[in-house]
């Protein structure tokens, strides 16, 4: 008898329970409409571990409900910060309440310190966090703060980069606010176990610097109210770490027992690594503004003059950077994409004097790096919840793989298109096609078409319309008159197939987005938007 599949809110198909714990059940689910693996939190009613009175039970739930879903309205707002988990969805079903979060294969960062044979360096403990230190810098920008960190609340992933996990404790700060006590022995600092103590960035900071300790130590530093009747934390040179005076000096100091000790920000703790610059920068202050004023009345017409430039130029060099056709052939990058195409890479022809190859859909997978074609800033996930929001919709109906490698013959260089192209209906017998990055999930290309031309296109020039502005940052008008510029661009095509002035791709567009209407077999008439790039 097969297993009876169970579905949350008719989209999130249960696959299997990844733990339990005092809020209910997280489980692996898959999500029917996005085509992805997630992670699903629910939070249940116990009714037999509260109060006798049901009464109390019930208010009890609503407070424990109220507090889950606020983890996620916080995650939700920090959906951009990549080092921080995102969260896709939240909702209430049946008494239940639920969060729908990225699903993140890889260990904890405690499992990867029990696993290594050795203490790491200070430099290099401090390199690993670097990244969700920045990250930590923006959540505090935003006016909360985690309040929960330590080795179990880090993930790192297979490629090694790492996320911050758990943001169920994480609260917003402001002046004379009175927290929950809510403690973790070892990598809470003393205003965290009482309900009045000032907390603030200072506080996630003494957690990183607990967590740095322990990752040099091997030690879980001496939990903090202990140490405040006898403080017995030892210097980490005293285990004989691999750490300089000014390095130790930086990290007791983020471990100062008094707040106002401590560093304020995030900031303030990586600038610490420099002091002799902090200086310079201290005395030349007045004469540094002087010299930036003059430079700003002189400049400011060539920086007006130069900005749609120099936004594709940092645009073309964070490509470079990241793209994985540019990654030097000794690099293990290159190494690994060359090992999966020997192994197996399928030969599908050649395009001029380019061969292409195609990869499998795991191959892919496995490398996990963003290929070579355009991308915009925006993720496919954004992109979704924003059309939502703006009223359509959605219900996928295709999804369909793309594994090429390019390979020029003599010089050797790899040109990669490692993309999935989701198509959604959107009622009206109006579709959108989405192509995006596998690795990033940064989108390349949105196609709108009707595929009856005799239809009404108001749907279709809506959609258009709605997903230009998303993803042109240098397109400024509001949605009334982009809909008209559209509409004409859509009545400019017709007459051209009307009056048989031949076939013409009529667009609109600024420095980084293009939108143009077209006629073709697979999707009749239709809005594609992409940057001039796209290939």
């Amino acid at each position: 008898m097969e297993k009876e599949e169970i579905r949350i809110k008719q989209r999130y198909k249960i696959e299997k329970v990844l733990g339990q714990g005092g809020f209910g059940v997280t489980y692996l689910a898959y999500d029917e409409e996005l085509c992805q693996e997630v992670v699903l939190k629910k939070y249940r009613w116990e009714h037999g571990s509260l109060d006798n009175e049901v009464i109390n039970k019930r208010d009890y739930y609503k407070k424990q409900r109220k507090a889950f879903l606020n983890e996620a309205r916080i995650l939700s707002s920090l959906f951009d910060i990549k080092e921080v988990v995102k969260v896709f969805d939240y909702f209430e079903e049946r008494e239940n309440a639920y969060i729908v979060m990225e699903f993140v294969q890889g260990i904890s960062l405690r499992q990867y310190l029990e696993s290594r044979n050795q203490t790491m360096s200070f430099t290099e403990a401090w390199n690993f966090l670097l990244p969700v230190m920045e990250a930590l810098e923006k959540v505090h920008q935003n006016k909360l703060i985690h309040r929960d960190i330590s080795p179990d609340n880090f993930i790192i992933k297979e490629d090694g980069s790492i996320k911050l996990l758990d943001f169920g404790s994480a609260r917003e700060y402001a002046e004379e606010k009175t927290m929950t006590v809510l403690v973790k022995k070892g990598y809470a600092p003393p205003e965290q176990y009482s309900r009045k103590g000032k907390q603030g960035p200072w506080t996630d900071i003494y957690s990183i610097c607990a967590t740095l300790y322990e990752m040099i130590t091997g030690v879980i530093p001496q939990p903090a109210m202990e140490r405040l009747k006898a403080d017995k934390l030892y210097l980490p040179s005293s285990y004989g770490c691999d750490i300089t005076p000014l390095q130790e000096k930086i990290l007791m100091k983020g471990l100062a027992l008094d707040y106002k000790k401590r560093y304020k920000d995030i900031a303030e703790l990586k600038n610490s690594f420099f002091p002799e610059k902090q200086e310079r920068q201290k005395k030349n202050k007045k004469y540094g503004i002087l010299i930036c004023t003059v430079c700003i009345l002189l400049l400011t017409g060539a920086i007006l003059g130069k900005q749609n430039h120099d936004k594709k130029e940092a645009l073309a060099e964070a490509k470079k950077q990241l793209t994985l056709g540019e990654y030097a052939r000794d690099s293990k990058e290159h190494k690994k994409l060359l090992n999966l195409l020997v192994k197996y890479g399928k030969y599908k022809g050649k395009q001029g004097e380019e061969k292409i190859y195609e990869l499998p859909q795991s191959s892919v997978l496995n490398i996990n790096k963003q290929c070579d074609i355009y991308v915009f800033e925006k993720y496919k996930e954004e992109y979704l919840s924003y059309i939502r929001k703006e009223g359509f919709q959605l219900k996928l109906k295709d999804k369909k793989y793309r594994g090429d490698v390019y390979m020029e013959p003599c010089g050797g260089t790899l040109s990669t298109y490692f993309t999935y192209k989701e198509t959604y209906a959107i009622g009206q017998n109006t579709y959108i096609q989405l192509v995006y990055d596998i690795a990033t999930h940064k989108i390349s290309k949105v196609v709108v078409y009707r595929k009856d031309e005799n239809q009404n296109k108001k749907r279709m020039i809506e959609a258009a319309s709605r997903s230009f502005l998303f993803l042109s940052d240098d397109w400024n008008c509001p949605i009334k008159v982009t809909k008209r510029k559209v509409k004409r661009i859509v009545k400019k095509n017709e007459e051209d197939i009307k009056n048989k002035n031949g076939h013409y791709y009529r667009w609109i567009g600024v420095s980084d987005c293009n939108i143009g209407c077209d006629r073709n077999e697979e999707n009749g008439i239709f809005m594609q938007i992409d940057n001039y790039d796209y290939k």
